[in-house]
């Protein structure tokens, strides 16, 4: 705790009294930071699941992936030995005389298993075989809101599955059950869903075309618009809310529960763009298909933009707002999207395409002010920066003058919406996962790198089809139309690896025992 506030201690005296350098702020409470680690860690049959979820924290600030990824096992284990996977008592409403637990002391334990499992949740990826803590094993209902919480109020509230728990009494349940849960509850519904999204992406070979209304995406999609169609009225990201949740030093929780909205609709409409996000298995999308595809393309560039919106708007407010671990790389993926469908997939010739970019521009330029801002709190925001930076240079873009942002509308008028049979290859776990996500960042700090022995038929594509490079003229708003680049390179940064370890090791361009990083220069794995 002590490590988290001198960082955020830091940050404040640099914003209000005395500028402070970025790296000086990263490393403020670190000798905090040793201190819990020998406690915590050297004493492994008394370490609480609080103080490991501090460290995986500060882990993921300061770039320790592989200790980020053991400390969330930890934290499952904890809650297995704890069995708070479990409500304490059926006596719901603290009514027996002999009740060895508050109504508050119950709540808390509620929250702590909630928070463990959003945090295997979002190391996990939608991978199974990194999944430690599943939904069938939460036999608790979701966090209250935080008004009945502070009051002590006894509440029901709906579980995971929907419905309240089975052992309580059908009077007992309130006709407006909803309004007993508050951002918590509905941001962990949101990532249940996010992990099957996720698991989607990784299985696209085994579900159906995704334009049928049958499929797994017709069906996801619905869930998705159906939860944020359920937020109340007090979770709306609108200007009074805004003003409302800064008000009860909430305002950064608001703007990280809508980004984690938009991040997951970003990732969920990436089926549409398999040559940016190379996907395994994408789909074929036949020409008479061809305007669900481009809906789907538009749809994520919507997302994209919308995740800037609110980062420009949380940022505005104070560097504070944007603290969370997972803020730069939702940044920099807006970024990359925008200017993929930008540049590669919005019509040259469309009468809107001019005013498309210079509306964009702005959003651009503040996602990278916001992940210069991060890295006085996060590790990884440096090299996200630096990348952001330089495809905004090299696009023409001035990266230092930001244009005026307009007011945050998510509802923007400039975006209204116009089987493989091979034998399955061994496959290891960061095959499936994004660049950016823990358990990848963990694998390249680890010396040992076995890559699984990939099938020929596994990809319909080659390796050297996958890794040639893109060369299409682009539009820039700052005049300099028909300008010809190879986007490639600046669609990730150094510190990322491709989807798919194993389709570059072998055929590409460039003869090396290493893996080929996004950049195509070889890069010693």
């Amino acid at each position: 705790m002590c490590t988290l506030g001198a960082q955020f201690f830091a940050l404040e005296y640099s914003d209000t009294v005395q500028q402070l350098p970025a790296a000086f702020i990263l490393k403020a409470g670190s000798q905090w930071a040793a201190t819990a680690d020998r406690l915590i860690l050297g004493h492994t049959n008394q370490i609480s699941i609080d103080g490991l979820m501090l460290l995986h924290d500060y882990a993921l600030r300061m770039g320790n992936f592989t200790q980020a990824f053991v400390l969330s096992a930890l934290m499952a284990r904890m809650t297995q030995a704890l069995q708070i996977n479990l409500e304490y008592s059926s006596d719901l409403f603290d009514q027996s005389d002999n009740a060895s637990l508050s109504i508050t002391d119950r709540e808390c334990r509620r929250r702590l298993m909630w928070s463990c499992y959003v945090t295997d949740v979002l190391c996990s990826n939608g991978v199974e075989q990194l999944t430690l803590i599943f939904e069938k094993d939460l036999k608790i209902q979701l966090p209250c809101n935080n008004r009945n919480f502070l009051h002590q109020q006894p509440s029901i509230t709906r579980t995971l599955t929907g419905s309240p728990l089975d052992f309580v009494p059908p009077d007992k349940i309130p006709a407006d059950i909803d309004s007993n849960m508050g951002m918590l509850g509905y941001l962990i519904q949101q990532l249940e869903i996010r992990r099957r999204v996720l698991w989607y992406i990784k299985h696209l070979d085994q579900a159906k075309l995704p334009w049928l209304p049958d499929s797994e995406f017709a069906q996801l999609d619905r869930e998705l618009q159906a939860w944020y169609a359920s937020l109340p009225a007090n979770l709306h990201f609108t200007t009074s809310t805004i003003y409302l949740r800064k008000e009860s030093s909430q305002l950064g929780a608001l703007c990280l529960f809508h980004c984690a909205y938009h991040q997951t609709m970003l990732d969920f409409y990436r089926i549409g763009t398999p040559e940016l996000f190379k996907l395994r298995s994408a789909f074929h999308f036949p020409p008479e298909m061809s305007d669900f595809q481009r809906h789907l393309q538009f749809a994520l560039f919507k997302e994209a933009r919308t995740l800037g919106a609110i980062i420009a708007e949380a940022e505005q407010h104070s560097p504070r707002m944007i603290g969370d671990p997972w803020f730069p790389t939702m940044a920099y993926e807006s970024n990359r999207v925008m200017l993929f469908y930008l540049t590669q997939v919005a019509d040259p010739v469309a009468m809107n395409k001019r005013d498309l970019v210079l509306s964009s521009i702005p959003y651009l330029q503040s996602n990278l002010k916001a992940l210069k801002t991060m890295r006085a709190t996060n590790a990884m925001a440096e090299g996200l920066s630096r990348g952001a930076e330089s495809m905004l240079q090299t696009l023409g873009v001035n990266a230092n003058h930001i244009l005026p942002l307009p007011n945050v509308i998510l509802d923007d008028p400039y975006l209204a919406f116009p089987n493989r049979d091979a034998e399955a290859p061994q496959r290891a776990a960061d095959s499936d996962l994004h660049p950016l996500s823990i358990f990848r960042m963990a694998r390249k700090e680890i010396p040992e790198g076995h890559v699984p022995v990939e099938s020929s038929q596994a990809n319909p594509s080659s390796t050297k089809d996958i890794l040639q490079v893109v060369e299409q003229p682009i539009l820039v708003a700052t005049g300099m139309e028909g300008l010809d680049q190879n986007l490639d390179m600046f669609f990730t940064p150094d510190l990322a690896r491709d989807w798919d370890v194993a389709e570059m090791i072998h055929g590409s361009r460039i003869d090396s025992d290493g893996l080929i990083s996004w950049t195509g220069m070889a890069q010693m794995g």
